[in-house]
């Protein structure tokens, strides 16, 4: 068969259009992410040099900030990542972020937002809260950051199984919270495959119509627990979920929609402030979460206790499941304020204590807890009754300058302790003193400028160039 010039000219041209056809689907592909904007839902969020969780830190962003998604791809944790450029420090900057820790706006956020993982969620087996009260992570481990707070009888879809820091199995779930879709971890003995039969925020009311309190007092739940509403409604948005014995401060008392008294409250989770409603008969004026032979607040409330471990954690709740507070040493005074039985079994105690000017509220274990001071507590390095200010005078009164782009100034002598000021490469730092961490390096107590004001915390010794 003989093939003419034409024949020739049409197949190339055949070619050549289905090439274009292709090119132009792969381009409009990639569009539906570029010229999207999004902005940062958390607190806090980590910018990552790939795809993953195990990835290098870029940078963190805040709340609100405003990023560019460049295009969108499937990261190592089978979950849906954006890959973003933003302005950082005045300079733009890439990275990749996972898509559901961003509010996606723009002509084709309608697309990015739509994931065939969405129909798969459908699709997966759903399990429920059967504790009180749980906290959904970040990552599976105590240590993350907290996603989002789930009670008892909500329901997830499970998205897989991993094992924990902590050597125990976390599930991967999604669900839908305020409208959004929230992917995390909970841990799978916190998860039960048959809905529980009852739910909270119907246990231990008071059944008082009207609580007897002024405005300024501190108050306790008495529920098993209890969500905090924007108003005071059954309906209204969720702000969080509080435990029996957690502590708020009534600002006022208002009559609901339901034609029931709510108590409009203050308190702090992870040093961070909110305020919101309660029903009032979710509250009582004495705590009664006690240890299991009902004990409670006593007469020997404000007592001190010294810690007699050489070092302990302070929790937010009575368990080592909850967030560290702070990191206290042996010979550490605290002041008692109650005592409960934890999900352990074993009996905890609220303590109040100060560290560099600031209060903090947490639970102890007992059992690392005396009323008097330990004896050996002077050979101990640095751990005086000041928290942990060190009086080791080697470098004192010496001049340093931070290492790296940004480090952490915290507030004890660990990595796990709060941060007082993040501050830039070159920052000058007076060293006060030194102390030994958890961690067995060296940390430097140091003064510096941030923002205009001085400020004091901890620094590790080999990020400063002295």
């Amino acid at each position: 068969m003989k093939i003419t010039t034409i024949q020739i000219k049409r197949t190339v041209m055949l070619l050549v259009a289905g090439l274009l056809c292709a090119l132009m689907f792969h381009t409009v592909f990639f569009a539906d992410a570029a010229g999207t904007t999004g902005t940062v839902k958390n607190r806090i969020l980590n910018v990552r040099k790939e795809a993953s969780t195990s990835s290098s830190i870029v940078c963190k962003l805040s709340k609100g900030t405003k990023v560019s998604v460049v295009s969108e791809t499937t990261g190592t944790d089978g979950m849906k990542w954006y890959s973003i450029s933003f302005t950082y420090n005045g300079s733009t900057a890439k990275g990749y972020v996972r898509a559901d820790l961003l509010n996606v706006t723009g002509a084709s956020s309608s697309q990015i937002q739509t994931s065939s993982t969405d129909n798969a969620a459908a699709n997966a087996e759903v399990l429920y809260v059967k504790n009180a009260s749980v906290r959904v992570r970040d990552d599976p481990s105590t240590d993350s950051a907290i996603v989002a707070g789930l009670v008892k009888d909500n329901a997830v879809d499970v998205r897989g199984t991993k094992t924990g820091t902590d050597g125990k199995q976390w599930t991967k779930v999604s669900f839908t919270k305020d409208g959004k879709r929230i992917h995390g971890y909970i841990r799978s003995d916190l998860l039960t495959s048959k809905k529980p039969a009852n739910v909270v925020d119907t246990s231990s009311a008071n059944n008082n119509q009207t609580l007897s309190a002024e405005n300024g007092d501190t108050l306790y739940v008495s529920a098993s627990a209890v969500r905090v509403r924007e108003e005071p409604s059954a309906s209204s948005t969720i702000i969080a979920n509080l435990l029996k014995g957690d502590e708020v401060r009534q600002k006022s008392v208002k009559t609901g929609d339901d034609g029931k008294q709510w108590t409009k409250v203050s308190f702090s989770i992870n040093g961070t402030r909110y305020r919101g409603y309660i029903r009032s008969d979710y509250l009582t004026k004495s705590n009664t979460s006690g240890s299991s032979s009902g004990s409670s607040a006593s007469a020997e409330d404000s007592d001190t206790r010294y810690v007699t471990a050489s070092a302990v954690r302070v929790r937010d709740g009575a368990s080592d499941a909850c967030d560290v507070v702070a990191n206290l040493l042996k010979g550490d005074k605290v002041s008692y304020r109650s005592v409960k039985t934890g999900g352990d079994g074993k009996e905890w105690t609220k303590v109040s204590f100060t560290i560099s000017g600031t209060k903090y509220h947490g639970y102890i274990r007992s059992d690392y807890l005396s009323k008097s001071k330990p004896s050996d507590s002077g050979s101990q390095s640095n751990i005086a009754s000041g928290n942990n200010t060190g009086t080791n005078m080697d470098n004192s009164g010496k001049t340093g300058t931070t290492k790296l782009a940004v480090i952490n100034v915290r507030q004890s002598a660990t990595t796990t302790s709060g941060i007082v000021a993040k501050v830039k490469q070159g920052t000058k730092a007076t060293i006060l003193s030194e102390t030994t961490g958890d961690d067995g390096r060296t940390w430097y107590y140091v003064s510096l400028k941030h923002n205009g004001s001085t400020v004091k915390g901890y620094v590790r010794s080999d990020l400063l160039n002295l």
